[in-house]
C-alpha cells in the first residue's frame, strides 16, 4: 500500500490472511464477502481490485498503478466505488479519457522522512566507500536485469533492465575510470556476471525499503535510465533521491516530470547525453549540490505525515466519514 497503514487497519484481519500458506489462499474471497457484512468501507489498492464485486459497502480505491484495461476501468466504474485516488495528475486524466465515471483525485506518493538515520547513514558510508574521494552513482529497482534476460515475452524484466544504464556506464568509465556504480536489488545471474567483470559495480542486494534513505543519501548521483514510458506514474525512487539532497540524471520519459518541475537534475535524449550528464555532474561539485538542494526543497512537502493528513481531510472524511 502506498499510504498509511492506519487506513487499512479495519482489514488488518484479511492482509494476514494473505501470507498464509497458498492453500488458504481461496478462503480469501470469502473473507471479503464475510467483511463486507461487518464493515461499512473499504479501502483498496491496485492490486486488490478483483474483489471489489465481492464488497457490499463503499469502496475507496487507491490507484497508483493503472492498467487502463478495460477490465480495470469496468471495476473503477463498479456501482458502489465512491471515488478513485491516484498520484498524478496525468493518470487522472488518462483514467478520464478511457472512461473513468467516478471522481477521480489527485494525491501523490511521498517519503517516509522519519526512516532517514545519519548513525546508519555513516555505517553505510564505512562499509561500502573504501575510498572517499570515488564518485557514487547510485540505482534501485527491487529486481535487476539486462537485455540477456529478456525473452519473447519480456513484460518487466524490460522495464527492469539495465543494459541502457551500462552502456551509459561504460562510456562514463572512458573518462572517469575510478566512477562507482551501486547497484541495489536483486540481481539476475546476467547482472551478477556484469558485475564480475567491472569492479567499479557494486550489487547491494535487497534493501528494506525503512533502509533505502540511507543508501540513498550516500549516492553522488542518481539515474533513472528507464527506457519504456508508463505513462506518468509518480516515482517513489526520483522523489526518495530528491528527498536525499541527490541530482538526478533521467531519461525523457513521462514520470521525469517531476526532475523537470523541481529542477533537481537533467533529462537525456539517449545513451551519449545521458553518459555526457552524469560526467557533467561527476566533474562539478557545485552542480551537484546546487540541484541536490533543489530536490530537497521540492520534496519536503511530500512527507507522508503530510499527505496523509491531506488524504484523511479530501478522501476518508468526506467518502468515509
Amino acid at each position: 500500500m502506498r499510504v498509511s497503514s492506519m487506513f487499512a487497519r479495519p482489514f488488518e484481519l484479511v492482509y494476514r490472511w494473505r501470507k498464509k500458506p497458498a492453500a488458504a489462499i481461496p478462503l480469501w474471497p470469502a473473507a471479503v464477502g464475510y467483511l463486507s457484512r461487518r464493515y461499512r468501507y473499504l479501502f483498496c489498492t491496485t492490486d486488490e481490485l478483483r474483489h471489489i464485486p465481492r464488497f457490499d459497502g463503499t469502496i475507496i480505491v487507491d490507484d497508483d498503478d493503472p492498467s487502463f484495461t478495460a477490465e480495470h476501468l469496468a471495476l473503477l466504474n463498479y456501482p458502489n466505488v465512491a471515488v478513485v485516488v491516484t498520484p498524478t495528475e496525468l493518470l487522472r486524466q488518462r483514467l478520464l479519457k478511457e472512461g473513468l465515471r467516478k471522481p477521480c483525485l489527485v494525491i501523490p506518493s511521498g517519503v517516509d522522512f522519519s526512516s532517514l538515520d545519519p548513525t546508519r547513514v555513516a555505517s553505510i558510508r564505512r562499509r561500502l566507500k573504501d575510498d572517499e574521494t570515488r564518485l557514487v552513482v547510485g540505482f534501485a529497482l527491487p529486481r535487476i536485469y539486462t537485455n540477456e534476460d529478456l525473452g519473447a515475452e519480456a513484460g518487466e524484466k524490460a522495464l527492469r533492465s539495465i543494459s541502457f544504464l551500462c552502456g551509459a556506464m561504460e562510456m562514463v568509465w572512458e573518462e572517469m575510470p575510478d566512477v562507482e556504480l551501486w547497484l541495489m536489488g536483486r540481481p539476475s545471474r546476467s547482472v551478477r556476471s556484469y558485475a564480475k567483470a567491472h569492479s567499479q559495480v557494486k550489487l547491494l542486494g535487497y534493501v528494506r525499503h525503512s533502509d533505502v534513505l540511507d543508501y540513498f543519501t550516500n549516492f553522488d548521483i542518481a539515474v533513472y535510465p528507464r527506457l519504456m514510458d508508463v505513462g506518468g506514474r509518480h516515482s517513489i525512487k526520483l522523489l526518495e533521491s530528491m528527498a536525499c539532497g541527490i541530482p538526478v540524471v533521467s531519461t525523457d520519459v513521462s514520470e521525469s516530470f517531476l526532475v523537470q518541475e523541481s529542477g533537481a537534475g537533467l533529462i537525456s535524449s539517449g545513451v551519449e547525453d545521458f553518459a555526457g550528464n552524469i560526467l557533467r555532474l561527476a566533474k562539478d561539485a557545485t552542480l551537484r549540490e546546487r540541484l541536490g538542494q533543489k530536490g530537497r526543497e521540492f520534496a519536503k512537502p511530500f512527507n507522508w505525515d503530510v499527505l496523509a493528513e491531506r488524504y484523511r481531510r479530501e478522501v476518508l472524511d468526506v467518502f468515509a466519514p
